[in-house]
């Protein structure tokens, strides 16, 4: 099912959205790409315009990589096609107040009111930094839903599809994963993650949650919050969102790689 892949490699297409991104292996000298989710757009000057496949995209070596196919989920939908033309109206915005500001802050000093000539630059002011507040308040909403997304896949640590959400595995990915029945005892998603995340299972808390979600169980986003707000998690979780590659020290338990996902053939 998984399959080596360099992807958004042809001419008119790139990855986009950089999602959820964890770096499992130390920084070293020559680096490869995280772990992420991506979907390949056509773009245009290396903007997007179009959206084409998701992937969940692991195990790099240089510019190739594994990938399963994932769901195109709105987050991942609006952090691949808005994020470029945010992260450029910001990188333009703010030189352009800079620019537009000093001259009107001159003339305030100096005569202090504002000449005609740069009553037009006082408009160009405003629209720069209406530009650069609302592209800052859009990247921070983002980010702030990537986090909670890179914290999911920080506590499932990797597994035999690199660390993709279950939540976002398409049909394709779900007819090689083994039922609930063999990787928890139970049918109930819900009723073996609560009862993990009480062991301080927590890796396979967060699979039989995420399953939950895939199936559109009500509460499985709740029992997700829950195990995420968990003091015992709260305890290390930012440690490990600096150092993904300490996982093992800090969640020593690691329920998800020892099951196995992939059904035998």
């Amino acid at each position: 099912m998984p399959r080596t892949f360099a992807p958004g490699l042809s001419i008119g297409t790139r990855p986009c959205g950089f999602a959820a991104a964890v770096r499992w292996q130390k920084p070293r000298l020559i680096p490869n790409y995280p772990d992420h989710d991506t979907i390949i757009c056509v773009t245009v000057l290396l903007l997007p315009v179009f959206p084409l496949k998701a992937y969940h995209t692991y195990n790099w070596s240089g510019h190739t990589c594994e990938v399963i196919p994932i769901r195109r989920t709105r987050n991942l939908l609006l952090r691949a096609m808005l994020r470029p033309y945010l992260i450029a109206a910001f990188a333009i915005s703010l030189p352009l107040l800079f620019i537009f500001g000093i001259p009107l802050l001159k003339d305030i000093i100096e005569s202090r009111t504002i000449s005609i000539l740069n009553a037009n630059i006082l408009s160009m002011f405003i629209g720069s930094g209406f530009v650069f507040v609302l592209s800052t308040i859009s990247l921070l909403s983002l980010r702030s839903k990537n986090i909670r997304n890179r914290d999911i896949r920080l506590i499932l640590g990797r597994h035999q599809l690199g660390s993709s959400d279950p939540a976002m595995w398409t049909e394709e990915v779900f007819a090689n994963i083994k039922p609930s029945t063999q990787l928890f005892g139970t049918d109930s998603e819900l009723e073996a993650g609560r009862k993990a995340l009480n062991e301080g299972r927590f890796a396979q808390a967060m699979l039989a949650a995420r399953l939950a979600v895939a199936k559109g169980e009500s509460l499985s986003e709740d029992l997700t919050d829950e195990i995420l707000q968990d003091a015992r998690v709260r305890e290390n979780i930012h440690k490990v969102r600096k150092k993904p590659w300490r996982r093992h020290e800090l969640f020593r338990e690691d329920a998800v790689q020892s099951v196995g996902l992939i059904r035998e053939k």
